[in-house]
């Protein structure tokens, strides 16, 4: 079974360079999900508070009409997945996480519903930028658990997979969609407001944070983006495709 498992995961990192479109790397995960009987994925960005996970949405291969479900009854802030990759960063088996600890009757419906969708046992991989969790992946099957080495695999396909779509995404015509500097979320979600016309005391009492804090974000989103003000920092975000 090693043998077979290894096998896969070298195949899939030599395929997973010479990719050169979207397209390309969604068939390439469909391929070897199948082999490790995953039956449906996601890759997706965790959105900033204010924001509906929909338009975050990168790789899709979810039941037909679940991830509208997801996006309309705004799930993500519930999921207790999500809630544990962010105060965990680390990966999470969901039987396991939601065996640890009581969650809310929301979020219990959220699994439920899941479950009748056809994801029973689910695997999720954290997707870092250079300064914390970025995006995720999730991996999901009907029948049986999937076992430790098979996780294994399938973390390592997520975290290439992710690395790929951010080289497409900063090459050629697609550079704005993805830029090289990255935003860390509480910055995005400021940078948002700050795009509102909000003060940094309006921010702070929308976002539940200090003037303090929300000053530091600011400053730390102008110098990562190289800007001098406000309105530049709106602008570049604007212009890089980190705000819509």
């Amino acid at each position: 079974m090693r043998q077979a498992l290894a096998t896969i995961m070298f195949d899939f990192v030599d395929a997973c360079k010479a990719t050169t479109t979207c397209k390309e790397l969604l068939a390439l995960i469909y391929g070897a999900s199948e082999k490790l009987g995953v039956e449906h994925f996601v890759f997706c960005g965790l959105p900033p508070a204010h924001e509906n996970i929909d338009k975050h949405v990168v790789l899709d291969a979810w039941p037909a009409g679940w991830a509208d479900h997801y996006a309309q009854q705004n799930y993500v802030v519930v999921d207790p997945i999500v809630r544990q990759i962010k105060q965990s960063g680390n990966i999470v088996v969901w039987s396991e996480a939601l065996a640890q600890a009581p969650i809310s009757k929301r979020a219990q419906l959220l699994m439920d519903e899941a479950r009748a969708s056809g994801m029973e046992y689910g695997f999720t991989v954290p997707l870092y930028s250079r300064t914390d969790v970025q995006a995720v992946a999730t991996f999901t099957r009907r029948q049986s658990p999937l076992a430790t080495e098979e996780c294994t695999v399938l973390h390592m396909l997520a975290v290439y997979t992710h690395a790929r779509l951010k080289d497409l995404n900063t090459s050629g015509a697609n550079r704005k969609v993805t830029p090289f500097v990255e935003l860390t979320t509480c910055e995005s979600e400021c940078v948002a407001w700050c795009a509102e016309g909000k003060t940094d005391w309006e921010i702070g009492q929308i976002t539940n944070r200090s003037h303090r804090t929300v000053h530091h974000l600011i400053s730390s989103a102008q110098r990562k983006l190289d800007v001098v003000n406000r309105a530049q920092l709106i602008a570049a975000a604007f212009r890089l495709g980190m705000q819509q």
